[in-house]
């Protein structure tokens, strides 16, 4: 059985409407992943690391690896094409990107309900074959080594607790919701079958200090 801990990135760039805009560090979240460095440095465990190919989930890798561990990318690690759904969800049903944090899981919620269908009408990855995707990551990070870190985004966080807890896609984004900037998802491989053991830890920034560091946009 192995242990993969999954981290979001840290924040990125704040009120991006476009994935290249989005697709960078902001001073608090490279903060944010060094603090995520000294935890993990001070746990220790950690064998390797894996990363998506983005640009924020790269430097939020580098940020964390104080240890100078082996750091490998995986492009199945990449994010939804979330901007992407989120524009076409505009086109075919007039729902705009949330001005208002409150507004997100309303939206997130059309998203996941429509996805099929904007993926079919603007050739875009359907549901299922993001579900697969990043699961054959994860199964694929878990034959590299017994104690792996991986840094991703949080769709795709969002996506294997859904495979793992056997959620039916209606119920599935619940899961998207309330994903802090660096905060911790431990899961247990065994075979092919992901088991969740934590979810939404946040360990390095529970703290009096930098609880105003904890961030989710």
């Amino acid at each position: 059985m192995k242990k993969i801990t999954i981290i979001r990135h840290g924040q990125a760039n704040v009120g991006a409407k476009s994935e290249a805009d989005y697709d960078r560090l902001s001073d608090l979240g490279h903060q944010q992943a060094a603090w995520s460095g000294e935890y993990f440095q001070q746990v220790g465990k950690t064998e390797l690391i894996v990363s998506g190919t983005m640009q924020r989930q790269k430097e939020t890798a580098d940020g964390t690896n104080f240890a100078s561990l082996d750091h490998m990318r995986d492009a199945r690690f990449n994010e939804m094409q979330y901007f992407d759904l989120a524009k076409a969800l505009e086109t075919e049903f007039g729902h705009s990107l949330p001005a208002q944090n409150t507004e997100f899981p309303a939206f997130i919620q059309k998203v996941v309900e429509h996805w099929d269908v904007l993926a079919k009408r603007h050739n875009l990855e359907p549901y299922a074959e993001f579900r697969n995707r990043v699961k054959s990551a994860l199964l694929a990070a878990a034959r590299q080594a017994d104690h792996v870190l991986v840094v991703s985004s949080g769709g795709v966080i969002a996506s294997l607790a859904n495979i793992a807890l056997n959620l039916p896609k209606e119920e599935s984004w619940r899961m998207f919701t309330g994903i802090a900037h660096t905060s911790q998802h431990e899961f247990l491989v065994e075979g092919d079958e992901l088991h969740l053991m934590q979810y939404g830890a946040v360990p390095h920034l529970d703290r009096p200090d930098r609880r105003d560091a904890i961030t989710y946009v």
